[in-house]
C-alpha cells in the first residue's frame, strides 16, 4: 500500500527523525550503469567522517540503504562507525539509467531536468519519476511502521528530492536535487516529516569534491 499524503498517518509513526542522506562519491565509470557504480577510497574516506558525525549527534540502532553498490557500501562504512547493522531494501534504490558518457555538472543538470519535468514519463531509463518516487515512498513506510525512534536511510539524490517535495509542498525537488552533494542529508521531523534542515555535510568534507556526480 502507498500513502498518497505520508503526513495523513498521524500517530502510526514514531517520534524522532528520518535522516536522508546521499551516498558517498563513487568512482565515475562510462562502462556500466550508475547503478552498478562503486566508491572509491574518497568516498570510503567521507563515509568514515559521515559516521562518527552521526554519532555525535544522533542515535541510530540500524543503517537502512539502497541495494546499489555505492549506497550499500557507504552505508556499511557508517554502520561499522556507529557498531549497528546495514538493512539494505532495494525499494531505496533510486532510478534505474543506463550507462551513458561521462557528463559535465552543467551537461548532467540538463539532462536530468527533463526528468523532473516530465515526471510520468521514462526519461532517462526504464522508471518515470513517479514510479521511482511511489516505490522510495512505499519502503520508508514500511521502516516507518516499525516505529523507530530515528531513521537513517543512505539512498540517492533524484528518489530522495522527489520524496522531499512529495512530504513538504514547499520544497521544489529539482532544486533539492541541485544543492545535494555527495553526503548531504535531510532532516525530517517525524511523525509530520517536517523539513528541519539540508545539512551540507559533503561540502565540508576534509576529502576534496563530493561533487553531484551522475
Amino acid at each position: 500500500m502507498i500513502w498518497s499524503d505520508p503526513s495523513q498517518l498521524g500517530t502510526l509513526f514514531p517520534m524522532g527523525s528520518l535522516v536522508l542522506v546521499k551516498h558517498a562519491m563513487p568512482i565515475l565509470d562510462a562502462s556500466k550503469p550508475p547503478k552498478e557504480w562503486v566508491l572509491g577510497p574518497e568516498g570510503r574516506a567521507g563515509a568514515e567522517q559521515l559516521g562518527n558525525h552521526f554519532k555525535d549527534h544522533y542515535w541510530f540502532d540500524v543503517v537502512y540503504s539502497s541495494e546499489e553498490p555505492k549506497a550499500l557500501e557507504t552505508a556499511q562504512i557508517v554502520a561499522k562507525v556507529l557498531q549497528v547493522p546495514t538493512r539494505p531494501l532495494a525499494e531505496l534504490n533510486e532510478i534505474d539509467r543506463r550507462a551513458m558518457p561521462i557528463m559535465s555538472r552543467e551537461e548532467h543538470v540538463e539532462y536530468n531536468r527533463e526528468l523532473f519535468v516530465r515526471r510520468h514519463e521514462k526519461v532517462v531509463g526504464e522508471e518515470s519519476a513517479e514510479e521511482a518516487l511511489d516505490r522510495f515512498e512505499f519502503g520508508i513506510n514500511l521502516i516507518l511502521l516499525g516505529k523507530p525512534e530515528n531513521v537513517l536511510v543512505i539512498s540517492h539524490g533524484t528518489v530522495i528530492s522527489l520524496y522531499a517535495q512529495k512530504t513538504n509542498r514547499s520544497l521544489f525537488a529539482f532544486g533539492m536535487w541541485q544543492k545535494m552533494n555527495c553526503l548531504d542529508y535531510l532532516d525530517l521531523g517525524l511523525p509530520d516529516f517536517d523539513f528541519k534542515k539540508l545539512h551540507d555535510f559533503g561540502a565540508n568534507l576534509v576529502t576534496p569534491s563530493s561533487g553531484n556526480p551522475q
